[in-house]
């Protein structure tokens, strides 16, 4: 799945790429959680895992500020991939849109 798939209007789809592109780029971002999954409501959260590594962690908070402050009318929340447990990961693969 890609961020077409995701429960959002395409103005906040093109804003999240946007950000992301602006923040974390070169690196994979996914969508996971009720707007991938179809069960959200107009207001429900969007859900994000980074794949970062260490050095990113500066980019990592630029981008969660950068989300916060912007004027999609949701909340945000990026987790790092590596700091999830396992049976968590096991969750988010069951479904995902890829953003970056």
């Amino acid at each position: 799945m890609d961020l077409k798939d995701v429960a959002m209007q395409q103005k906040d789809r093109d804003l999240l790429s946007a950000l992301v592109g602006e923040f974390l780029p070169h690196t994979a971002v996914w969508v996971f959680g009720s707007r991938i999954k179809g069960t959200s409501l107009p207001y429900s959260d969007l859900d994000l895992v980074v794949f970062t590594n260490p050095e990113q962690q500066q980019q990592v908070s630029l981008l969660k500020e950068a989300l916060e402050e912007s004027n999609l009318p949701f909340r945000v929340d990026v987790l790092e991939w590596n700091a999830i447990p396992e049976s968590f990961k096991e969750t988010i693969k069951t479904k995902y849109a890829v953003i970056a």
